[in-house]
């Protein structure tokens, strides 16, 4: 299947950065490869990443490199980790070797030109390839601090599925199998839409309630359109799918949500995304729903929503006010 001696992971981030050192606590040797030059500089002078995980040391097991040096080295049966954001893929298939064999994303989101799930150009590239995706409630500082959570990675091939599992899981971090391939991945990217959702109530002011009522629509229009793209209500209803959407609907450390928060008070989302200093997936993903919506023929009030906000066209404000004086209906909740 893979060389489990032989683990690349790809992305400097955050996300990335957090993968490889949990590995590397638990004594797996893995590769870190960076784009950046000076975290580069960071890890090489002090083994820590002070902009995406300042105050935690690389294990010593662990070995950081820059990206071009992933085609210097090819190894087709390893296992390559893509921990990069989606945006960043064409990108990042520049430095994989051509016959590489075995793949798990561990972003989350769509690519908005191509309107396709990494997962997806990974095949194009790969056509016959081992590829899986992991998802969850996984605020990356809290796993470094030790916190429990879970995870569910998926696939299409149980017996590669059940290896990864094998490798991840471990006392902090339970991993589940799953063999919804599309929704766990339709599940990770939407809610960070949701998420920007949860942080603008939170900006401007509202309560636990305003938040409770609006998680629970945003599950089912995550719901109503995933299971339109192939997803199992099973997936959407687990750690993939509300669990993820809790967390990234409440933590101050999720990207997506700090957006929502300094929208609900007012800011741009130009000067948002200059001072957030990372990808926040949900922003282009609320225009790529919008798209959806109409493709699928579904009414999703709440993207629609902060797919106007994030473009402008509305205040954060004005678009929960609108949401509020829709016409009554009966509460209906999508299981088929």
């Amino acid at each position: 299947m893979f060389n489990t001696d032989h683990i690349h992971v790809i992305g400097g981030g955050s996300w990335g950065t957090t993968l490889s050192i949990l590995l590397g606590r638990y004594g797996i040797e893995n590769s870190l490869f960076i784009r950046d030059t000076e975290i580069l500089q960071q890890l090489n002078d002090r083994r820590e990443n002070i902009k995406y995980a300042p105050g935690f040391i690389i294990p010593k097991c662990v070995s950081y490199q820059a990206f071009h040096e992933l085609l210097e080295t090819p190894d087709n049966n390893g296992l390559y980790i893509i921990a990069t954001p989606t945006a960043a893929i064409y990108e990042i298939l520049k430095h994989i070797p051509k016959h590489a064999k075995n793949f798990l994303i561990a972003s989350k989101g769509i690519h908005l030109d191509r309107e396709q799930f990494t997962a997806d150009i990974l095949r194009e590239h790969f056509p016959n390839a081992n590829i899986a995706v992991l998802s969850g409630p996984n605020i990356a500082v809290e796993i470094l601090q030790g916190s429990p959570t879970a995870a569910v990675i998926a696939s299409e091939n149980t017996v590669f599925t059940e290896k990864l599992v094998n490798i991840l899981h471990q006392r902090i971090f339970r991993i589940y199998s799953s063999d919804d391939f599309i929704g766990v991945q339709v599940a990770g990217a939407l809610k960070n839409v949701y998420a920007i959702a949860a942080g603008a109530s939170d900006g401007i002011g509202y309560g636990e309630n305003t938040k409770s009522a609006l998680i629970t629509r945003a599950l089912n229009e995550i719901t109503t359109i995933g299971l339109k793209m192939g997803g199992k209500i099973d997936t959407f209803l687990g750690i993939a799918g509300i669990g993820d959407l809790i967390v990234t609907s409440h933590s101050k450390d999720s990207r997506n949500y700090r957006v929502g928060y300094a929208l609900g008070k007012g800011a741009s989302i130009a000067n948002i995304l200059t001072n957030l200093g990372q990808t926040a997936e949900g922003v282009s993903t609320s225009n790529l729903m919008f798209k959806l919506a109409t493709k699928y023929q579904v009414h999703l009030p709440i993207a629609d929503s902060v797919y106007a906000v994030v473009n402008g066209k509305l205040s954060a404000l004005r678009a929960v006010e609108m949401l509020m004086e829709r016409s009554p209906k009966k509460e209906s909740i999508t299981l088929r």
